[in-house]
């Protein structure tokens, strides 16, 4: 009787394995590595698919695997949004916007349906249906855990994750039994994957023996910034890299390591607008008086006494304050803001950055004020060789010498018979 009982047992093992193993290889078409979410969308695409050409959803959800009424559900509930997108495109007390939006959703669905082809998503396409996950679920985000290789039966190598919900200063150890570190269940696509995702979204978080989330898709920390900035602290600037000015977009940008969460996740490196402090108008009086912002700078650069990078010291110099001060106080930090200011107010900045100007080419500099701008021109410089550079060095020490030897009032006289050559030669220099 013993032997009868193991022998039905081995065979109902047995049986289950086979129907599992024809379960995954119905459903293996459909796998999106990144994403369980994505998964089920494509198998629902090619639901519809079925249906539009005529065969029955019976047979399909037989041959594939499928919850009849899961689907059947899923359908109904997408011919109800599609209604709805149909009224929102013929209200007329909806914005303009919701209306062409609504109409351009409604066109495509109602081509696919003519055509009885539900076009998949494009790689462009899943990347965003995941940063829509994350938007709807910011209270569901996981960290890989540091430990997530840990021993846990035949979860040997299950990835382990702490979620965001997580209480700060909480140990991540099993000995706590109210400790909210999750594992990925073994139904998820993202089980094997290897390397685990350092970040993942997940739909619903339950427990066992052990705490599993489901739904996991696998999203990149630089989304968090920019889907959920009410949950991510943006600390102090980071002096490397440096921040830089983007001409094509008119905006100062810097570094910053974010944090996230009230457990103070630290996020990678990322790049995003300057926060508003003196360090910003700093780097913008920098790249300003460089000609990056407005071209017309440049043709300054042989008149100053002192390089542009002195705007970015910690030293407390009078001439940086003054433009500093200048722009803070208008809180300018783009091109856009300069030229609206200076059409109000043409002589702005003009009395600060004649501090940066040899006194002789003061009144030049006056009467071409504010500089022209060519877009074309912003941070052209043109490069010399190394033997230029050493003799234009050269004559640079000889004028140097020459005007220690001359009174006040020779040097004076000397500057402004300088050659136009000998300008452009020290401009190189100083670029």
């Amino acid at each position: 009787r013993k032997k009868k009982a193991m022998e039905e047992k081995e065979k109902a093992a047995e049986k289950r394995a086979k129907v599992r193993a024809a379960i995954d290889k119905a459903h293996a078409k459909w796998v999106e590595p990144s994403s369980d979410s994505l998964t089920l969308l494509l198998a629902v695409i090619d639901f519809e698919r079925a249906l539009a050409s005529g065969e029955l959803r019976e047979s399909f959800c037989e041959k594939n695997y499928l919850h009849l009424k899961t689907m059947v559900e899923i359908h109904d509930l997408h011919n109800q949004l599609r209604h709805l997108l149909e009224t929102m495109a013929g209200e007329s007390n909806a914005s303009e916007m919701e209306v062409e939006e609504a109409a351009d959703v409604v066109a495509s669905a109602s081509r696919a349906q003519v055509q009885g082809v539900i076009e998949s998503p494009s790689p462009v396409q899943k990347i965003m249906l995941r940063q829509f996950i994350v938007a709807s679920h910011l209270d569901r985000i996981g960290r890989l855990a540091a430990a997530s290789t840990r021993r846990h039966g035949r979860l040997k190598y299950a990835p382990r994750y702490e979620t965001n919900e997580r209480r700060s200063g909480q140990e991540a150890d099993d000995s706590d039994p109210d400790h909210l570190l999750t594992l990925v269940h073994p139904s998820s696509v993202l089980f094997h994957a290897k390397p685990p995702p350092a970040f993942v979204v997940f739909a619903e978080q339950f427990k066992t023996s052990k705490n599993y989330m489901r739904g996991v898709s696998a999203i990149q920390s630089a989304w968090l910034p920019t889907l959920a900035p009410s949950l991510c602290s943006i600390p102090k600037p980071l002096s490397l890299p440096i921040p830089r000015y983007d001409g094509k977009n008119d905006r100062m940008l810097c570094f910053v390591r974010p944090m996230f969460g009230s457990c103070g996740w630290e996020l990678p490196i990322q790049e995003v607008s300057f926060p508003e402090c003196v360090e910003k108008y700093k780097w913008f009086a920098r790249y300003l008086l460089e000609g990056l912002v407005v071209s017309g700078f440049q043709n300054y650069r042989s008149f100053m006494n002192a390089q542009p990078s002195l705007a970015t010291k910690d030293w407390n110099i009078a001439k940086v304050t003054d433009v500093v001060d200048a722009l803070s106080r208008k809180q300018i930090a783009t091109r856009k803001q300069l030229q609206t200011e200076w059409q109000t107010n043409p002589t702005f900045l003009l009395r600060n950055f004649q501090g940066w100007v040899r006194e002789s080419k003061r009144k030049e500099v006056a009467l071409a004020w504010p500089p022209a701008d060519v877009p074309e021109h912003r941070g052209v410089v043109k490069k010399k060789t190394r033997a230029e550079l050493e003799l234009i060095e050269k004559r640079q020490a000889e004028a140097q010498e020459q005007q220690m030897d001359a009174s006040s009032e020779s040097s004076s006289s000397e500057e402004e018979e300088l050659t136009s050559d000998e300008d452009e030669e020290r401009a190189e220099l100083f670029s």
